[in-house]
């Protein structure tokens, strides 16, 4: 027969169960701008071809970084149009809902690219690049200021030009874009 004495340590008390914790989903990692000149009509010697890649890289991506990327909320976007011809920036102001977050910047929270690649068919007829066209493909994870998140795909090409300056301007475009959801916000008060 046994029995409790003082001298017996208490029994221990239960451990706490885990509760059911959300765990927030995690923010991808911005990618890097990628460009690349593909190819070229005419020679492209090395040393033109980097110079070249990076003129393009600071076109381009002046452009994205203006018309997609950037702090947000925002309903302004000028600077998208930096890299455009005059002529381009007429036409371009016309389609602000194609060419950039115009239409709903006011209530996105965030934008993280995803794949942001480049590839460049150059026009090089004197071992320079005067010009070329610009296959662009973009993928945006865009988290709207209700939680809820899209995948945002921008696809088409550029078409550049030098200007007198040596860098390189936007004369014209042709691009697409298209959106999805990736997930919904969660509803107020229900599980996570």
């Amino acid at each position: 027969m046994t029995g409790c004495t003082e001298d017996d340590p208490p029994p221990p008390s239960p451990s706490p169960t885990p509760s059911a914790t959300a765990t927030p989903t995690p923010q991808p990692q911005a990618a890097p701008l990628d460009v690349t000149i593909a190819d070229a009509a005419g020679r492209l010697p090395r040393a033109a071809r980097k110079i070249a890649t990076a003129r393009v890289e600071s076109t381009v991506g002046g452009y994205l970084e203006g018309a997609f990327l950037g702090d947000f909320p925002r309903t302004r976007y000028a600077d998208a149009w930096t890299h455009f011809t005059p002529a381009a920036t007429r036409l371009a102001r016309r389609d602000l809902g194609l060419l950039t977050h115009a239409d709903r910047g006011a209530r996105i929270a965030s934008v993280v690219p995803v794949r942001q690649e480049v590839r460049v068919r150059a026009l090089a007829p004197r071992r320079k690049m005067i010009g070329g066209t610009a296959r662009v493909r973009l993928v945006l994870r865009v988290t709207d200021v209700d939680g809820a998140v899209q995948r945002v795909r921008i696809a088409g090409r550029l078409l550049l030009t030098r200007a007198p300056d040596r860098t390189f301007r936007i004369f014209g475009y042709d691009l697409e874009r298209s959106s999805g959801p990736l997930r919904a916000p969660a509803a107020p008060g229900g599980d996570a």
